[in-house]
C-alpha cells in the first residue's frame, strides 16, 4: 500500500514532524509497521504504540522494533490511556462502525488527531 498512496503517507509524515509537542502517540491499524519501523526517527523521542488486528502484523512489528505494539480490535478494546497524538492511516475504510470508530479516537486523544482514507 505505501508504494501505491506516496503523497497520502508523505502528508502523514509532514503532520507527524509538525507537531513537536507530542510525547505519546497511539496509532491505529499500525499494519506490519510501516512508520515505526521504516520511519523511526519520528517517533525516536516519543512514547509509540500501535494497535493492529493482525496477529501476524503484530508479530512482524515486535520483531522489527522495541516499540509498544498490541493485536487486537481497537473497536472492542478498552483503552484508558490517552494520547497526545493518534494516527489511523487509510483504515477508516475498513471499519465496520464508523461512529465508534471515530468517537474512540477523540476519547483517547489530548491533543492531535490525523485521520486518512483513500
Amino acid at each position: 500500500m505505501f508504494t501505491h498512496t506516496p503523497l497520502l503517507h508523505d502528508d502523514c509524515i509532514n503532520f507527524i514532524k509538525s507537531k513537536i509537542d507530542v510525547k505519546t502517540v497511539l496509532e491505529i491499524g499500525c499494519g506490519t509497521g510501516i512508520y515505526p519501523i521504516n520511519f523511526r526517527e519520528l517517533f525516536s523521542d516519543k512514547s509509540y504504540s500501535g494497535i493492529n488486528i493482525s496477529e501476524s502484523a503484530i508479530e512482524h512489528c515486535k520483531l522489527h522494533s522495541n516499540f509498544d505494539f498490541y493485536c487486537g480490535d481497537y473497536l472492542q478494546m478498552n483503552i484508558e490511556k490517552k494520547f497526545d497524538l493518534v494516527f489511523s492511516n487509510a483504515v477508516i475504510d475498513h471499519v465496520y462502525d464508523i461512529d465508534l470508530f471515530l468517537s474512540k479516537i477523540i476519547k483517547s486523544c489530548k491533543k492531535h488527531a490525523y485521520i486518512s482514507a483513500y
